[in-house]
């Protein structure tokens, strides 16, 4: 447990506490892209849920995957939307920009 808060010189390289260790880059930020469109998705439909996420319980994604491609389409089109909708004052594009934030 100390280990973890004190500077012991190594990285952290196991599954349990860095779960894109076995990852590139790019399959790192197109998992975190694909996780995002889940939430979206678990907004709506809620299933499944559960109360840990395992390493790989989200599988490891690639750009060229279509749940990651619809994902980015969707964040995208909030972003645009919530550009031109805040001038307006328009509450749900303040709560985008709002969620962004954190």
């Amino acid at each position: 447990m100390l280990g973890y808060w004190f500077d012991h010189g190594k990285g952290v390289s196991d599954l349990m506490n860095q779960p894109f260790v076995e990852m590139t880059t790019a399959e790192k930020y197109a998992t975190i892209v694909y996780t995002l469109g889940w939430y979206i998705k678990l907004l709506f439909i809620p299933h499944p849920l559960t109360h840990d996420y395992y390493p790989y319980h989200v599988p490891k994604m690639h750009w060229s995957d279509a749940g990651v491609l619809i994902s980015l389409v969707v964040y995208f089109t909030m972003t645009v939307w919530a550009i031109y909708q805040v001038r307006r004052r328009n509450i749900y594009a303040y709560s985008i920009f709002f969620s962004c934030r954190h």
